[in-house]
Parts: C-alpha cells; sequence; structure tokens
C-alpha cells in the first residue's frame, strides 16, 4: 500500500516557504522518510494517510468529462 505524506518548509521565522506531497511505496518507506526529515530544521511532516484507487464507476464518469477537453485540445 502507498502512503501520502505532506511535507511543509518553512522559514526561521515561521512562515510557510512551500509545500510538496510525496509518496511512500510501502509501510517501511514511510516510516524511513519520517525518521529522515524529523531532523531536519524548518522541516515538518505529515501523514495524510494510504492511497487508494479511485473506484471504477468514479473513474468512467472522470474519463467521460475529460473526453470533450481532449477533442479541444486535437482541434488545435
Amino acid at each position: 500500500m502507498r502512503y501520502a505524506i505532506r511535507v511543509t518548509h518553512t522559514c526561521p521565522e515561521g512562515g510557510v516557504e512551500g509545500r510538496e506531497t510525496w509518496l511512500a511505496e510501502s509501510e517501511d518507506e514511510m516510516e524511513a522518510m519520517l525518521a529522515v526529515v524529523r531532523g531536519i530544521a524548518y522541516m515538518n511532516t505529515e501523514v495524510i494517510g494510504p492511497v487508494v484507487e479511485m473506484p471504477s464507476w468514479l473513474r468512467v464518469k472522470v474519463d467521460f468529462n475529460l473526453k470533450p477537453g481532449l477533442a479541444a485540445e486535437e482541434g488545435r
């Protein structure tokens, strides 16, 4: 199972400089990422949760809604 980790970079004054989302391919990799980042100043992490696949019925609707946009791009 894959896990999503939100990483926030801050400055010494506490302001947010940037955000990233990392994907860990396993729980062990997630734990290793968290352990490494724990020692880095001005870098905070939050485990968002396990990554799950979109249900197939919803994927069909998303794909259907993408088709008009793709057709418009091909016409350019």
